[in-house]
């Protein structure tokens, strides 16, 4: 198998083929391989003629376990659920007189463990009998939350304090590694980014830095620095030491566009890269609130990854080949593919490219982002943690234009690696647990775990070349796993008769297309837009279920799941995600917002300043709770607030006076159902903001600029203002505020669709907030049944509207609505409002007189004259077509 299955991969530049067998099984090597099997109830018949797996032979050898009397068929390695970041290796064996198989599993060293052991990892049993399981697709819903920007980096606008410009890359070299690789059909993983390190790295410790100052702030000091690598398309940067003391974060953010900003990051880590940020200068600054203690700061920048090549072109000049299918011609595929992602993580040698798939679990309400991609694509724990998912990476219209890769919805954060095979070993699988929640809009897809026939029609989706996605459709062809040098037992061919694939595709699923289920994940092949017949060969999904069952069958422990294990978090405003499925509570943890509860998770955070702090649950998917506590100990904590209302989408958020210096930490459960027992369970989307919004204030409204567009907000820690108007007749509430001059005449929409609370929308017109005209308002969009808002309203170009949003008022709670807003507007032109009232496709002397018409009451044949929208035609609208006729702003 090894020199087909060379050419098959490793015919593509050096630095892919160190990845994919350097990395890949450097890192296996010390927490086990994988193998092969026939089908989901028993493993490779017929291995009994050749040692497939000599280094696990050998291992279990030693332990008793001869290759003469005892075949390996399977080997894998997956993590322990109860030792996050810990791996073993499982070992599926056959004694040859016939008695039936069994497992084994091993640590890292080698050594056999027991089941008491195997218990104590939370390690399941494995069924290799598993019945037939089909699971279907769960769709998104039409629009999710984005990641909230609560307010601008502390240094924004301001020139910063130190600034390195890196030296430039030999494109010219990189060109060419791309190119050789290019010119083989493999399909590998797309390199878009290469490595760039400091002459000299950059560091901080305590009050020493080697570049920079320290700048003092009304509450903390502040320290940044802008790198600069010329030519780059966007930057990630590594911090090879990051040790913050409680309460300091970094922020990372573009130079050009500070809303392009990442943060804030806490705690203590090595080996961390930022996400991925779109421009050739980036500012990292470092804050220490004043009472933190400055001399356990240690941080370090020493290399950057610079992103030479946009996700949809190949660096030579090349896209994706012609022959490639939009997906969005294919409607019917919407669903599925909303679920499908392209994904960059740092590789070997640089930033690479791949495509994966979120899949469904086995347990009911519960939406866990697992993530199916191939091994060659994230070959390790360390790779899975610099992941990042762009979603919707696709054409609004068919054979339309794609979006830039920065302005789709992304999951940053990075994956904990659960279980993998190997290329060389097995059916080159990855399942990944992305750490960030998917947006809503985002659907997973269902899979089967039984095997498909030959000529099964099939459709795969994918990212070719790290471009746009795109769709193929073809057929199970099992003759070609063998030319290609692979195990049937393991993988199928395939053949497309529409579209192909292409490096960047790797890892994307393959669909069993009357069923729009995942049978398997892209290994390689020869297909191409220049070999529209040449093989492609997939993993099996059959062969990875039986390993990844528990995890379908449940989410795991939580990292977080007990006190002494929180997560730290930091800042003034933030954002973090997790989960508590399998989460359980601790023996003296108290009840939550005196609710019993029993899946707990912890999160920490220690106030940078004294003021008011909000703790929400709002865009999490389950009934929560959510508890605020002082103390060092479960059994011994001070309760400060709790909430566990059950307002809309079951949102739970908790208010309080934060002390500078202190520590809280912050429990969120789920609720318990007092007649059934019944914990609820799943993804959390836990945010905090310190004080109020910065658009709280109406003189502080945020601009709305075009004829439309969108944007996101939050109306946590949100106040009313005296004089403020009663929205919808709520005299209290958390209202924010923006602010549009329309930039014509027409109809204007304005949507919080996407937002995940209860809201209210309301427009006005005036220059205080006490004097205020209603323009329209809106509670409830009852078209949809949807408790966020729309409205519309006939604009007037160059008026200044103020948007209010704010959250349902529930009298039983005396309590308004807070969570994350998701803001759009548009509008629609009028039809006259270029003043051609006969529609000749010019503005002259007639359509002057048939305005003057129209104000005299005089019959005009049905025509409209009313330019500006206001219901009658008078001196304005005469005043308005002079105008356009001699060519002057048609505005009175």
């Amino acid at each position: 198998m090894g020199k087909m299955l060379g050419s098959l991969l490793l015919g593509r530049p050096e630095w892919i083929s160190t990845k994919v067998w350097s990395i890949g099984l450097v890192v296996l090597a010390g927490i086990g391989a994988a193998g092969t099997c026939a089908a989901a109830e028993e493993p490779c018949l017929d291995c009994d003629t050749d040692i497939r797996f000599p280094d696990a032979a050998s291992l279990l050898a030693s332990k008793g376990y001869h290759s003469d009397q005892y075949t390996v068929l399977l080997t894998w390695a997956e993590a322990t659920p109860k030792r996050p970041g810990h791996f073993i290796t499982g070992y599926r064996v056959r004694k040859k007189d016939g008695s039936p198989s069994f497992d084994l599993y091993a640590d890292g060293n080698g050594a056999l463990l027991s089941n008491t052991q195997l218990g104590e990892l939370g390690i399941r049993p494995k069924d290799w009998t598993l019945r037939p399981i089909s699971a279907p697709a769960e769709s998104g819903a039409a629009a999710g939350p984005r990641v909230r920007r609560a307010r601008p980096p502390l240094g924004a606008g301001s020139k910063s304090a130190a600034a390195v410009t890196l030296p430039p890359v030999d494109m010219a070299g990189v060109l060419r590694e791309d190119e050789a690789g290019e010119s083989t059909p493999a399909k590998g993983v797309k390199r878009v980014g290469v490595f760039v390190d400091l002459s000299e790295p950059i560091s901080l410790a305590g009050d020493q830095c080697t570049l920079g100052t320290w700048l003092s702030l009304s509450h903390g000091r502040l320290w940044s620095v802008s790198i600069t690598s010329p030519g780059a398309l966007a930057q990630r940067i590594h911090f090879s030491e990051l040790h913050l003391p409680p309460g300091a974060f970094i922020n990372i953010y573009n130079s050009a566009n500070p809303q392009e900003n990442y943060g804030p990051f806490a705690g203590t880590e090595d080996d961390f890269w930022s996400p991925t940020c779109f421009h050739e200068t980036v500012i990292v600054e470092c804050f220490v609130p004043e009472v933190a203690d400055l001399q356990a700061l240690q941080l370090r920048i020493d290399r950057v990854v610079h992103v030479y090549a946009g996700f949809g072109e190949v660096a030579w000049g090349k896209a994706a080949g012609p022959c490639h299918l939009d997906v969005t011609c294919f409607p019917e595929w919407a669903a599925v593919a909303s679920g499908v992602g392209a994904l960059g993580n740092i590789g070997a040698t640089g930033f690479l490219f791949c495509t994966g798939t979120l899949i469904v679990d086995n347990v009911l309400d519960s939406d866990l982002p697992f993530f199916l991609t191939a091994n060659h694509c994230v070959g390790s724990q360390d790779e899975a943690a610099t992941l990042e998912v762009y979603w919707l990476y696709q054409t609004s219209t068919c054979n339309g234009t794609a979006p830039h890769p920065a302005t789709v919805p992304r999951t940053t954060g990075g994956a904990d690696y659960l279980a993998t095979t190997t290329a060389e070993l097995g059916n080159d699988f990855a399942l990944l647990r992305l750490r960030g929640v998917p947006p809503s809009e985002v659907g997973h897809v269902g899979w089967l775990n039984t095997p498909v026939e030959t000529l099964e029609a099939i459709t795969g989706i994918h990212h070719p070349s790290g471009d746009f996605k795109r769709i193929s459709f073809g057929a199970i062809d099992q003759s070609a796993p063998e030319t290609l040098g692979v195990s049937g037992n393991d993988y199928y061919g395939t053949v497309w008769t529409e579209g192909v694939t292409e490096p960047g595709s790797s890892g994307s699923c393959l669909l069993m297309s009357s069923t729009q289920q995942i049978i398997g994940q892209l290994l390689g092949g020869a297909s191409s837009c220049q070999a529209l017949d040449a093989p492609d060969v997939y993993g099996r999904f059959d062969v990875t279920f039986p390993i990844i069952e528990p995890w379908m069958n449940g989410g795991g422990e939580p990292p977080n799941n007990n006190f002494a294990n929180v997560i730290v978090l930091a800042g003034f405003a933030g954002q973090t995600t997790g989960w508590n499925s399998d989460g359980t509570k601790e023996p003296g943890e108290p009840n939550h917002a005196n609710n019993v509860g029993g899946k707990s998770v912890w999160w920490q955070w220690t106030a940078p300043e004294t003021g008011e702090v909000t703790f929400s649950t709002s865009g999490s998917v389950f009934d929560t709770t959510v508890g605020i506590y002082t103390g060092t100990d479960v059994s011994g904590l001070t309760p400060v607030v709790g909430d566990n209302k059950l307002g809309f989408g079951f949102n739970a958020a908790a208010t309080f006076v934060a002390e500078a210096g202190v520590t809280y930490h912050v429990a969120v459960d789920g609720f318990q159902n007092s007649e059934s027992g019944e914990v609820a369970s799943g993804n959390i989307l836990l945010t905090w903001q310190v004080g109020a919004p910065s658009n709280d204030a109406f003189t502080d409204a945020i601009n709305l600029p075009g004829p439309t567009g969108s944007t996101t907000g939050a109306n946590l820690g949100a106040t009313r203002q005296a004089g403020e108007p009663d929205h919808l007749g709520a005299a209290s509430g958390h209202s924010v505020w923006w602010q549009w001059t329309a930039p014509g005449f027409g109809t204007a929409i304005v949507s919080t669709a996407g937002s995940d609370f209860d809201t209210t929308l309301s427009v006005y017109t005036g220059e205080t907030v006490s004097g205020l005209q209603l323009v329209a308002e809106d509670d409830d969009d009852e078209q949809s049944g949807s408790r966020t808002s729309i409205l519309s309203f006939p604009a007037a170009a160059g008026t200044t509207y103020f948007l209010a949003v704010d959250g349902f008022f529930q009298s039983d709670l005396q309590e308004a609505d807070t969570g994350n807003i998701a803001l759009a507007w548009g509008l629609e032109p009028s039809p006259n409002a270029d003043s051609d009232i006969d529609g000749n496709g010019q503005v002259n002397a007639v359509d002057v007189q048939l305005v003057i018409n129209a104000a005299l009451s005089l019959d005009i044949g049905g025509l409209d004259a009313d330019i500006n929208n206001d219901t009658q035609v008078d001196a304005v609208d005469v005043q308005m077509v002079i105008n356009a006729a001699l060519g002057l702003p048609i505005n009175p």
